[in-house]
């Protein structure tokens, strides 16, 4: 009979896998009646429209993500770490989150003044503003659902995936114009404004917004410029294969990849969800002085990128008919991405712990990788096309992940103990 410390120990892997999976499937289904959304978009405006909603989402992610000063990256170490030490979110945590609702607010108000000359002419006018809109009220709630799954409380988010994802599927059913199609965008961010800015601080107060002088801003921005760098430079080394493929190869064979590589995309979500959503439970051992082995979440992200590979492959021939593409042209970068995609997996499943060690030596890695993939692509893209991309997209995160691996280790922050190794430095 296992003993009760046993059982425990089951019944906490349960726990995290019920909130991983929970939370990668509501963002599997957001992410699903997105495209549905994007779908309609263009059967009902047509190229024209689609260009200007791309443009116009580029620009919002750009200077969303400069105006988050990398506080949404951040926040989830920090309240992870008081969770793991038993005390209550420090106040810190409150003006971070009072700082990126302001700083995020004006990048959108700006983007919203920058509309018409985005709109590209005045009948699209309308639409560009319900756009701008609906991509604000999706982003503003990110501080406080970051700040939950650090601590190991993904439920809100989960829920508010779910609601936007509802609302947006009526829309896409029943919208007959380009605007009206954008208003149900724009009501489907509401969720996230609910459940970010106003639920969220309700479940913990100290999460509330609060304004203070600059002597507590300063300090905390530079330290987030850090995390910035860490939530750029992991979005840029799982996503090097497509910005190679964008500046050396034609837009037929950039749309070939997207389509052979979607669903490894979307997996790759669950080993970085799974390793924010174990912080918590790592800091709570660091915080006792005892040693942390990550390694098997290295085995399970093996096991999963072997799940989603094979359903990669043998959803091919439904993709090649959902988007209307020759199944035959899918299977080349669909076979060379199946067989690169362990190295992504691997690196998004220790990436957030080995921050939590020390940052500056992951930023070194992650630099180290992209500049790997960018030297190694642009010698093989001219006689490989798109698998030249995949390749060194690949290379880069093996680089990434072995340089990461023996820093670690040469400073002693291999075997993740609490007692030989500064946490949070950075």
């Amino acid at each position: 009979m296992p003993n009760s410390r046993q059982m425990g120990r089951v019944y906490r892997i349960k726990g995290l896998l019920g909130s991983t999976m929970a939370l990668w499937m509501a963002g599997g289904v957001y992410k699903l009646t997105y495209f549905g959304f994007s779908l309609k978009m263009g059967r009902l405006g047509g190229a024209e429209v689609l260009g200007v909603m791309a443009s116009l989402f580029v620009v919002a992610w750009l200077l969303g993500t400069a105006a988050g000063l990398g506080l949404c990256d951040w926040v989830p170490f920090r309240t992870a770490e008081d969770v793991g030490r038993g005390v209550q979110p420090r106040r810190q945590i409150g003006v971070a989150h009072g700082l990126f609702l302001l700083s995020f607010s004006m990048a959108n108000l700006l983007l919203l003044c920058l509309s018409p000359f985005l709109a590209a002419a005045p009948a699209y006018l309308v639409l560009s503003v319900l756009l701008v809109l609906g991509a604000g009220a999706n982003g503003v709630g990110a501080f406080g659902l970051a700040a939950l799954r650090g601590a190991g409380r993904p439920g809100v988010e989960v829920v508010v995936h779910l609601l936007a994802s509802a609302v947006l599927a009526i829309g896409v059913m029943w919208a007959t114009t380009p605007e009206a199609l954008a208003l149900s965008w724009l009501v489907a961010g509401s969720s996230h404004v609910l459940g970010g800015v106003f639920i969220v601080p309700f479940l913990e107060p100290r999460l509330r917004p609060v304004m203070v002088s600059m002597r507590e801003i300063v300090p905390m921005v530079k330290e987030s410029t850090f995390y910035l760098g860490l939530g750029l430079g992991s979005y840029l080394l799982g996503n090097m294969d497509l910005l190679l493929a964008r500046a050396f190869c034609s837009t037929s064979q950039v749309g070939y990849l997207v389509v052979a590589t979607v669903l490894i995309r979307a997996g790759s979500v669950a080993p970085w969800v799974a390793a924010t959503l174990l912080l918590h439970r790592f800091e709570r051992r660091w915080a006792q002085g005892r040693t942390v082995n990550p390694f098997w979440l290295l085995g399970a992200a093996l096991v999963l990128v072997s799940i989603v590979g094979s359903i990669n492959w043998f959803a091919l021939p439904l993709l090649a008919i959902g988007y209307q593409l020759s199944s035959e042209d899918l299977i080349s970068p669909a076979r060379m991405a199946i067989l690169c995609s362990p190295a992504l997996f691997c690196l998004l499943s220790i990436l957030p712990l080995a921050a939590a060690k020390n940052l500056r030596t992951t930023l070194g890695s992650m630099a180290a990788g992209l500049l790997s993939a960018c030297l190694v692509g642009s010698w093989l893209l001219s006689p490989m096309g798109t698998n030249g991309a995949i390749i060194a997209a690949g290379l880069g995160q093996v680089v990434a992940f072995v340089t990461l691996m023996l820093r670690l280790g040469s400073q002693n922050l291999l075997a993740w103990s609490g007692r030989s190794a500064t946490r949070h430095k950075v």
